[in-house]
């Protein structure tokens, strides 16, 4: 079964506003042209037609919440397709919540990449972001590979650690340097991304010595010109999310903002002067 596009201004990286026809052969598109043919035709007059976005930072589950595929739906329908979600914080296993993502066979609905659960020290990064059951807790380099394995054999496609724990408590234990590489070395013989929660410039050059792939999240103080050239010579991505972690988030109850958050807010509005 086929089908071709037609009357659409198609705007994507090589075509701006251009009216080309787009066929779609089972499912996928196959040809961007003039004048092409197929067993249906869908006529776009009107309308604007781009390739799907891309949400490459956000959470699936936290908390008690049960599993809900309404977001998923809506982001297909504001033109998100693809949704990567930086670490599971549900109550849930992560298998039943592998499970549920590749269960879910509503077409309308964005599709999810997801690395599961954080990988950190006992009473880490994932014990700060919701209790000892939102992290598998390493000791050593071993305990760190075998921790990525299990995401692997979960279903999972990457991986989430984090260097940088000052805005949440900076007395939080992080992940030795030999831990880190481990992880690292780890997710790419799995053929896994691997991304590091980062929020201060003094975290970023050891984790670029562990052979860090991706930054999550992005300094709240200048990055030298120099480390920069580093992070761009050795490939290295920065995930920014524009730093939206730092807004309230609903629902929240009346009255005075949740204990911390203020201090919070202030204290990175102060560095934001500097």
């Amino acid at each position: 079964m086929s089908a071709v596009i037609k009357n659409a201004l198609l705007c994507d990286a090589n075509i701006w506003k251009q009216k080309k026809d787009v066929k779609i052969e089972d499912g996928k598109i196959t040809e961007t042209g003039d004048n092409l043919s197929a067993d249906e035709v869908i006529d776009l007059e009107g309308y604007s037609l781009m390739p799907g976005f891309f949400d490459a930072h956000m959470h699936m589950v936290s908390g008690h919440e049960p599993f809900d595929d309404t977001s998923l739906k809506n982001w297909a329908l504001g033109g998100v397709l693809t949704v990567r979600d930086m670490g599971f914080g549900g109550k849930q296993t992560l298998e039943e919540f592998t499970e549920w993502i590749n269960g879910i066979n509503d077409p309308i609905r964005a599709q999810v990449v997801t690395a599961g659960r954080f990988i950190c020290t006992p009473n880490g990064y994932g014990h700060i972001m919701g209790g000892d059951e939102n992290g598998i807790a390493v000791k050593g380099a071993d305990e760190a590979r075998a921790a990525v394995r299990k995401m692997k054999e979960a279903g999972c496609q990457g991986i989430k650690t984090a260097a940088d724990m000052e805005r949440f408590d900076p007395n939080t234990p992080v992940l030795s340097k030999e831990e880190f590489a481990a992880i690292f070395d780890e997710a790419k013989k799995q053929g896994m991304w691997a991304s590091a929660h980062i929020q201060h410039t003094e975290y970023i050059q050891p984790l670029i010595d562990a052979g860090v792939p991706e930054l999550a999240h992005m300094s709240l103080d200048s990055i030298p010109d120099e480390m920069l050239k580093e992070l761009a010579e050795k490939d290295i991505y920065i995930t920014p999310t524009l730093q939206v972690i730092d807004a309230p988030r609903p629902p929240l109850p009346p009255g005075e903002l949740p204990p911390g958050m203020k201090e919070m807010m202030e204290k990175e509005a102060a560095i934001d002067k500097h």
